[in-house]
């Protein structure tokens, strides 16, 4: 009788299903975190255009306390697209709205650089004389999904506010 030493062809079968499926299994976890790191990529950049969205809105009150006009001047109930260069430019018809830009020196914007899949639209709503609600939302779309994001709050006239 006649021993050999080494593998046999159904030991060789499992070792190599083993290690397939070691392979296969950690190549879906590394794509699926590439995919997803895209999502959640898109997302933050989202949330910091809604606030900055919200915080332009806030340095046109400002400017407009510093101008001594009226806080809300330039604020009528509407839906604007702005940028950080502080021009509102209020959109009429959804079809309007421009997708932001974005350039290495000029960050986001919509004046020059590459095109980008977020869109931000601002909304203001008067509830008082002395308070607007405002909301900027970001949408954009990836691989045909639809994403929105958006941040809220209110504005006040502190300057109108009688004193107790």
């Amino acid at each position: 009788m006649i021993h050999r030493k080494g593998f046999s062809l159904i030991e060789t079968i499992v070792a190599a299903t083993l290690v397939l499926t070691v392979f296969t299994s950690s190549y879906a976890l590394i794509n699926y975190t590439l995919v997803n790191i895209n999502y959640i990529q898109n997302g933050l950049t989202a949330l910091f255009l809604a606030q900055e969205g919200v915080e332009l809105t806030i340095a046109q009150r400002d400017a407009n306390w510093i101008a001594n006009r009226s806080f809300d001047a330039g604020l009528s109930d509407g839906v604007y697209m702005t940028d950080y260069t502080g021009v509102f430019s209020r959109v009429n018809n959804p079809a309007e709205n421009v997708p932001l830009r974005f350039s290495e020196t000029e960050g986001y914007q919509y004046a020059g650089g590459n095109e980008t899949s977020f869109y931000r639209t601002i909304t203001v709503q008067k509830i008082r004389n002395i308070e607007l609600i405002v909301t900027s939302e970001i949408s954009w779309t990836v691989r045909g999904h639809t994403f929105r994001a958006s941040t809220e709050t209110h504005l006040f006239d502190w300057f109108s506010i009688p004193q107790s």
